[in-house]
């Protein structure tokens, strides 16, 4: 005689979500974001549905409790006040989402009530843990394969800094290990709410698990190398350029390849091929252009003559600005670069700053950026914003510091003669600052 499933009803509703929300998410993400653990926490409950399985229920319970709670917890803070208390959500307040596919995203809504309602149902497994611990392990060393522009599950900065915590293998112990510490907690509350199943105390089981967590470290250690902060910085070139707020910049970013083996490519890229004359008469021969540029970490938008006026109107450089500061690791802004950033919707809800002259503009411009004056730059989420001009060195060296060191640092400085220390500059690093 056939047994009964456990859940008659909802195991064929998980089956016909996965149908409708597995392609619906392929199309527009890609099959990367399968990879993300919250994801990955869909799949394997509506798995554990149709088994009836307490193990698999359990163990994402124990992943994306804590995790949804927050989604959801910050997609209502930023609908009362209008700002986000812990970030995450920005997507589905973003019109270049579909609404379709935004309302898929609610699933963070629902799936902390079925797993819960359903560990009432079958008792909460108590190795689920060490289960979920191993499941992490193997999915962060996935998620480092599939490289930095993705970040999957924090795997190259973490969400709280914005920062690598050191080599791979250093940095997926630290993701790893704070997981962990949220697993741990999210055990000793759900061992209480929900009634364990009879016979399923295993030690075997319990081993098993720690050792795939044990052996997937090992992996991360000796399949994935180290990642420099930065691979790629790029430096929008526009017709009238400011000769200041580009080269200043770009000397220093330049002359990290003599002082470290990890340095970044740095490259200028146009909106088209040919020539760009700078407002003061240069001519450039750009590297790139929009349709041939390589992936860049730190995008740089110096100053130009139309940043104010002609530069916001044209949709195509703002859309190019829009998507490749949304994947680049950090953005800046010299001068009137910033209104730029700031109309891609790059500087939304920040601290910023740009020339003093045009704060004015920019504060009537852009309402929802938090304009600071009367310093030299602004570092605030993984924007840098600066007053540009002669000062135009002083973010950059701030980077270089912060990224590379400050011997790496000084010894920039003494090949351009340039004696710099960050206690003499004025400048504002807020809270929510963040670095690769």
């Amino acid at each position: 005689m056939t047994e009964r499933p456990v859940f008659p009803v909802a195991r064929w509703v998980g089956l016909a979500w996965l149908a409708v929300w597995i392609p619906a998410y392929w199309s527009f993400y890609g099959p990367v974001v399968f990879l993300n653990l919250c994801d990955i926490a869909v799949v394997l409950t509506c798995v554990g549905l149709w088994r009836g399985s307490a193990l698999l229920l359990s163990s994402q319970a124990v992943s994306s409790l804590v995790v949804d709670l927050a989604w959801v917890l910050d997609l209502a803070w930023r609908g009362i006040t209008g700002r986000h208390l812990i970030g995450g959500t920005e997507y589905m307040w973003d019109p270049a989402y579909p609404g379709w596919l935004r309302a898929l995203s609610l699933f963070h809504i629902a799936l902390p009530i079925v797993l819960i309602w359903s560990l009432r149902r079958v008792g909460y497994d108590l190795r689920a843990p060490y289960l979920q611990i191993g499941i992490t392990a193997v999915v962060l060393v996935a998620s480092r394969l599939v490289g930095a522009a993705e970040n999957a599950n924090f795997a190259f900065t973490d969400p709280l800094f914005g920062r690598s915590w050191g080599p791979a293998p250093v940095h997926l112990a630290v993701i790893l290990g704070g997981l962990a510490v949220v697993y741990g907690l999210t055990h000793l509350v759900l061992r209480r709410l929900a009634p364990a199943p009879a016979g399923i105390q295993n030690p075997a089981m319990e081993k098993r698990a720690l050792f795939l967590a044990l052996l997937a470290a090992v992996l991360a250690r000796t399949l994935v190398a180290a990642e420099p902060p930065l691979r790629s910085i790029g430096f929008l070139v526009l017709p009238g350029v400011y000769n200041s707020e580009l080269m200043a910049p770009y000397d220093v970013f330049d002359h990290v390849r003599f002082r470290t083996p990890d340095a970044p490519k740095v490259f200028t890229v146009a909106k088209e091929s040919g020539p760009v004359r700078t407002f003061e008469g240069l001519t450039l021969i750009p590297h790139y252009t929009f349709a041939n540029a390589p992936a860049i970490d730190l995008l740089v938008v110096p100053s130009a003559e139309h940043n104010m006026d002609t530069d916001l109107q044209d949709q195509a450089l703002i859309a190019w600005v829009r998507a490749t500061g949304r994947k680049a690791k950090l953005v800046m802004s010299l001068c009137d670069g910033s209104f730029v950033l700031a109309k891609a919707g790059l500087l939304d809800g920040l601290e910023a700053t740009t020339f003093p002259g045009d704060q004015d503009r920019f504060a009537s411009a852009f309402p929802g950026v938090k304009l600071q004056r009367a310093v030299i730059f602004v570092h605030d989420g993984k924007a840098i914003t600066s007053v540009g001009g002669a000062r135009s060195y002083d973010p950059a060296m701030y980077l270089v510091e912060r990224l590379y060191g400050a011997d790496a640092r000084a010894k920039i400085g003494e090949g351009l003669v340039l004696d710099w220390t960050l206690p003499t500059v004025k400048h504002r690093i807020a809270p929510g600052a963040r670095l690769p």
